[in-house]
């Protein structure tokens, strides 16, 4: 099996939940939220874009949990 082929068959992980393919968006800050810890239309059609792109998995990142925790 070529590493092409491999990409794209499933993945089943420890916890028994099933990846469709082994594509994952690493996590990385997108500075799109409203700075007061909420997702603006931006950042969900952002999501939403890569979600219809086929990734299995996204790995979040830069979750403010309080308001003077926000990334810069």
């Amino acid at each position: 099996m070529n590493a092409q082929t491999n990409l794209f068959t499933s993945l089943t992980l420890p916890n028994g939940a099933r990846l469709k393919n082994r594509i994952v968006k690493s996590a990385m800050s997108d500075m799109l939220g409203d700075g007061r810890g909420n997702p603006t239309p931006a950042q969900l059609r952002l999501y939403e874009r890569w979600a219809e792109g086929g990734v299995a998995a996204s790995i979040m990142s830069d979750v403010s949990t309080h308001r003077t925790d926000l990334g810069v």
